[in-house]
Parts: structure tokens; C-alpha cells; sequence
């Protein structure tokens, strides 16, 4: 078995794909894994809502669930903060540090920076390095496409959530042996199901709700749907923050939405499934940026799916893919309020519709359900670990 370190700058420890997927799969399946990532000023890291502290100041090295978390401070000093845009600086230094310290034979990175970190690390011990592509790198700040374009080249390994960034990678260095592993949801956290209390239509949103993913556009077409069917509910699992936050919160009181709109705020991940399992059509909405479009599908798509809903998008080429093959949802013809009012009106008012899209979604999990994708994630380190 294996020593492998996942290692990140931008996500939490807890994050659902890099902890509780992928490491949790790898670690229970035998391997000894461990995690460096990011800590703020005082060395404290977070859950994915970012208040839930995960361990204490002083503790620079804790567990959970098995699994060591290694935490680097990152300074609030501005010109420690400069020099980490420029790749330098003592947070990289401490960084590289602990990564050679713990002398994995495989290093995980899941962004840009942190895969330049693992290089680095690996340069120096001679271990593997697989940068895990969330989403699209097609674009990204000037420090991410920097080292895309010197270190690209140098990478082996590579996993991606989708084939759209797979075949963008892999076109650059067509050397790279990967692997596309979706964001797919754990069936134990979906096995209790219970029947909605009432018949009310409930849709949902679930993760985070900055602008971008549609957040203004998903109210106001609320707001036309619940007008024309007060059954209709909205339940947002999960939160905004900041000038979002002000936002929905002002919009919910203008349009008196109090009674129709649930927000429960971030949730453990074991929490999440139940209260998905209390909806009936689950929303996806981002704007057509370039990463919203060459990515996904979402984590929230294949809750979604775990989770039994019909699923409205308004055309992500990769989500849209899939529900054309699941045939659980359908796609708004714009990202506009308006055109995702009318999907969601179409499924409101279509009882028979809605079950046979709910239908759809829980038998295509059968398919796409992380313990497929686990089993792609063990084959693929399997090869790895066995090149030399």
C-alpha cells in the first residue's frame, strides 16, 4: 500500500471530493493518506462553510477521521501575501517543508498553485504527482496559466471531473496518462427515504449562491412560479455570503417570500442527502462564464440525482450531456429568469412529467454513483503505483 498526501491551497480540508471521495476511498481501501492545506493567519482551517473551525491554533497537525491534516498558516502580512503571487514567500517555504517532511510516494494536488507546489515537492524525492482538475483551465488568473504554460509539460498523472477538461489538458500534453472521475454522490448517504409531508412542489439549490451560478435569476423566477402556484417552495441548502447575502435577503422581504423560501445554511456533508430527499426539482443555473461552461456537471447535479430529483439547467454543455442521456430533467432555452420561470412552470404544473423525471434520476444513479467512481479512482492509482 501506499503513502499518499492530498495537498491544496484553496479548499477546505473537509472538501466533499478531496476528503470524503477521494482520500476517505483510498484510505479505507488501505493506503495511509494525509492532507496539507491552507490555514488562515492564527493557523486555523475550516469546514467547507468557512465558520466551523476544524482545529485549534496551536494545533498545527490534526486527525480526522484517520486522516492527519498538516495545516500551513498563511500571513495576513502584505508583502508575505505579494510574495505568494509570486510563488515565493513563507508560506511556500513552510509549505514545501512539511511536503518533504512527510515524504508521500504519491502526491494529489486539486489547483493550479498546488500542483506547482507538488512538482516542486516532487522534483526533490523523486514520488509521483497527479493534479486533480475540479474544473476548467482554460482560463484562470495570470499565476495559474504561467504555470500551465512552463509546467504542464511536466506532469504524468492527471484526473479531471469531466471529459471536456481531459480533452483540453490532454491536447496540450498529449504525454499524460488520466482519468476522468465524476463528482458523483454516496449511495449510504441517500438510503433513508422518506415521503414529503405534504404536496407542495419544492425546488432547491444546493451549494454555494454567488451571482455567477444564477442567484438573482433563480428568484425572480421564483417569484413568477410561486405566483402563479403558491404550492411552489424554495428551499436553498446551503448559503450566500457578502453583497449576495445582503441581496437575497433583501429580495425575500420585498417580494414576501418569508414563508415560501427555507435557507438552512451550510450543512454537514452527511447532512446534505436527507433534506435533498425532502425536494423535488433541483436547480442549476450558472451564468455562461467560460469555467461555468467548460465545467461540470456539478456536485450538485449528482446529488441531485442521488437524491431522486428532476433537474432544470439552462445548457452547460457537460450537465446538459448528462441529462440527455439520464432523460431526468429538462433545459431552460436561456439562462435568463424568464426562460428558467418556464421550465420550472412546466414541471410544476406536469405532476406525471415531474415523477417520471424523479423517476429517471434515481435509475441513473445506479450508474453514476461514487462507488463506480472510487473504483475508477483505486484502478487508476493502481496503474500508477505499479509504473515505474
Amino acid at each position: 500500500m501506499a503513502k499518499i498526501c492530498m495537498i491544496s491551497v484553496d479548499h477546505s480540508p473537509i472538501d466533499d471530493r478531496i476528503f470524503y471521495k477521494e482520500a476517505m476511498t483510498l484510505s479505507s481501501n488501505g493506503h495511509e493518506v494525509s492532507m496539507i492545506c491552507k490555514a488562515d493567519d492564527q493557523g486555523v482551517c475550516y469546514d467547507m462553510g468557512g465558520k466551523t473551525a476544524l482545529n485549534n491554533p496551536d494545533e498545527k497537525s490534526f486527525a480526522i477521521e484517520g486522516i492527519e491534516c498538516h495545516a500551513i498558516s498563511f500571513s495576513s502580512d502584505r508583502i508575505q501575501r505579494l510574495l505568494f503571487k509570486l510563488l515565493k514567500g513563507q508560506f511556500v517555504k513552510e509549505y514545501l517543508a512539511k511536503g518533504i517532511e512527510i515524504g508521500a510516494d504519491v502526491y494529489h494536488a486539486h489547483e493550479p498553485v498546488s500542483f506547482y507546489l507538488g512538482y516542486q515537492i516532487t522534483k526533490k524525492n523523486g514520488a509521483k504527482l497527479i493534479f486533480d482538475a475540479h474544473e476548467s483551465w482554460r482560463s484562470g488568473t495570470k499565476k495559474e496559466m504561467w504555470i500551465q504554460r512552463n509546467y504542464l509539460s511536466k506532469l504524468h498523472y492527471l484526473i479531471t471531473a469531466n471529459q471536456l477538461t481531459r480533452g483540453y489538458l490532454t491536447n496540450l500534453n498529449p504525454n499524460l496518462k488520466s482519468e476522468v472521475i465524476h463528482n458523483a454522490a454516496e449511495s449510504r448517504l441517500y438510503s433513508s427515504r422518506v415521503e414529503k409531508s405534504d404536496d407542495a412542489i419544492v425546488f432547491t439549490h444546493e451549494g454555494y449562491l454567488p451571482f455567477n451560478r444564477g442567484l438573482k435569476e433563480m428568484l425572480e423566477a421564483f417569484v413568477w412560479v410561486h405566483q402563479k402556484n403558491p404550492k411552489t417552495r424554495f428551499k436553498i441548502i446551503g448559503e450566500a455570503d457578502g453583497e449576495e447575502k445582503i441581496f437575497l435577503e433583501q429580495f425575500i422581504e420585498q417580494n414576501e417570500l418569508k414563508s415560501a423560501v427555507e435557507i438552512t445554511g451550510w450543512l454537514p456533508y452527511n447532512e446534505v442527502g436527507k433534506h435533498l430527499m425532502q425536494c423535488d426539482i433541483g436547480l442549476i443555473a450558472k451564468r455562461p462564464s467560460t469555467n461555468n461552461v467548460l465545467g461540470g456537471p456539478p456536485i450538485k447535479y449528482f446529488n441531485y440525482l442521488a437524491a431522486g430529483l428532476a433537474v432544470i439547467d439552462n445548457g452547460m454543455p457537460e450537465t446538459e450531456r448528462f441529462i440527455n442521456r439520464i432523460g431526468n430533467g429538462i433545459i431552460s432555452s436561456s439562462s435568463n429568469a424568464k426562460s428558467l420561470a418556464e421550465a420550472m412552470c412546466e414541471l410544476a404544473d406536469n405532476i406525471e412529467l415531474l415523477r417520471k423525471l424523479k423517476a429517471n434520476s434515481l435509475y441513473g444513479f445506479h450508474t453514476y454513483n461514487w462507488d463506480q467512481s472510487s473504483k475508477k479512482l483505486l484502478n487508476f492509482y493502481s496503474r500508477i503505483l505499479t509504473q515505474r
